[in-house]
């Protein structure tokens, strides 16, 4: 009978996440991919990810006086972030060759689960 492996999934459950949570895991998905040789050919160029991310730090605090135009921007950078991320997470399901321990070593497992 043959062994099926188990696949490794993140959760993307990014959208959920308050825009300071969504800031704060940004910011650890790119220091855990920053330089991981596990993982050399990003999908996302990370220099792109953190400019767009010190954006969605001032974007932040920029919408806490509750000014539409404020939180319209906010809110349409962190789609933006969204989307890189799933895009680096899928990348690193797929090419961490059913590691767990190299899945986990980036930040984008924060939230790991095995189906």
């Amino acid at each position: 009978m043959a062994t099926v492996t188990k696949m490794i999934k993140a959760l993307l459950n990014f959208t959920s996440k308050m825009p300071e949570n969504l800031l704060s895991q940004g910011y650890a998905i790119l220091k855990a991919l920053t330089g991981n040789v596990n993982f050399p050919n990003l999908p996302v160029d990370l220099t792109v990810l953190k400019t767009k991310l010190d954006a969605f730090a001032s974007a932040i605090a920029d919408a806490k006086d509750g000014s539409k135009k404020a939180i319209t921007l906010r809110n349409h950078i962190g789609e933006q972030i969204v989307r890189m991320l799933r895009v680096l997470a899928f990348y690193v399901e797929l090419n961490c060759k059913d590691d767990m321990n190299t899945f986990l070593l980036c930040a984008a497992a924060h939230n790991a689960e095995r189906f």
